[in-house]
C-alpha cells in the first residue's frame, strides 16, 4: 500500500499542468465537463473533433487550441484519461462515438493521444478525418487502406518526437496524408504547458506555435469537402 502511494506520487510529480494562458482559455470558454471530457460548443454543426493530449500533459493545456476550433463552429471534446495517459483510455473515443451517435467525427490528438487516436479510427465509418500533432500510429495500426484523410504535424525543433519511428509508421497511413512542418516549433508548443524534457529549443514564440498549428487544422477541416482521388 505504501509503495503504490509512492508510485501514485511519483506519477504526479512527472505531470505537465497546463499554463496560465491555457486556463484563461478554458474559464473564459462555454465549456460543458464531466468526468470523461471537456466539451467546447461549436453551434454550427460542422463536425465533431475528439482530441486526447500527450503522455502526462493536462487536458486543459489543449483549450487554446479547442475554442478557436469551436469558434469556427466544430463541437470539441477535450477527452480525459486516469494519470493523463490516454493509453489507459484507449476506447475514449469509440465510446464518446456511440454514446453520442456522432456521424461526422475527426480524431486528434498529440503525441500519445495521436497514437491512440489513430487505432480508434481504423474501420470506424463515423471518423472523417485523422489529426496528428507530432505523432504516429503504433506498428499494429495500419490505415494505409483506410479512406480516411490524414493530417500530420511535425515541428522542426521536436527532440521529443522518434524520427525513425515517425517516418517508419508513414507506410502505414495513407498516400494521400498530408504531411506539414512548423518551422522554429518544438514537441511541447502543440500544447500549452511550458517546456518538456529531452525536448529542442522552440525559435518561434509559444502562441506563433499555437496559432500556426490552428491554421493547418482549419485548412484541413475546412477542406473536407473536396473528394478524395
Amino acid at each position: 500500500m505504501i509503495s503504490f502511494f509512492i508510485f501514485l506520487l511519483w506519477l504526479k510529480s512527472l505531470q505537465y499542468p497546463a499554463n496560465s494562458r491555457s486556463m484563461e482559455e478554458y474559464h473564459s470558454a462555454n465549456v460543458t465537463e464531466d468526468n470523461h471530457y471537456i466539451f467546447f460548443d461549436g453551434k454550427e454543426d460542422k463536425g465533431t473533433i475528439l482530441f486526447q493530449g500527450g503522455a502526462l500533459v493536462e487536458v486543459q493545456a489543449y483549450s487554446f487550441l479547442a475554442e478557436e476550433l469551436s469558434q469556427k463552429g466544430y463541437d470539441v471534446y477535450l477527452l480525459k484519461a486516469l494519470f493523463n495517459l490516454p493509453i489507459l483510455n484507449q476506447n475514449a473515443a469509440q465510446s464518446l462515438i456511440q454514446e453520442k451517435n456522432l456521424t461526422r467525427v475527426f480524431l486528434a490528438g498529440h503525441s500519445l493521444g495521436g497514437t491512440m487516436s489513430a487505432t480508434a479510427a481504423k474501420t470506424n465509418p463515423a471518423v472523417q478525418g485523422l489529426i496528428l500533432l507530432a505523432s504516429y500510429p503504433s506498428d499494429d495500426t495500419d490505415l494505409s487502406q483506410e479512406k480516411i484523410r490524414v493530417l500530420s504535424i511535425t515541428a522542426s525543433e521536436d527532440k521529443v518526437l522518434r524520427q525513425s519511428k515517425y517516418k517508419e509508421a508513414k507506410n502505414r497511413l495513407p498516400k494521400s496524408t498530408s504531411y506539414q512542418i512548423i518551422e522554429g516549433g518544438n514537441h511541447a508548443g502543440f500544447g500549452l504547458y511550458g517546456p518538456q524534457k529531452g525536448d529542442g529549443k522552440a525559435l518561434i514564440t509559444l502562441m506563433e506555435q499555437q496559432d500556426r498549428t490552428y491554421h493547418l487544422i482549419l485548412d484541413f477541416l475546412e477542406s473536407q469537402s473536396v473528394p478524395l482521388s
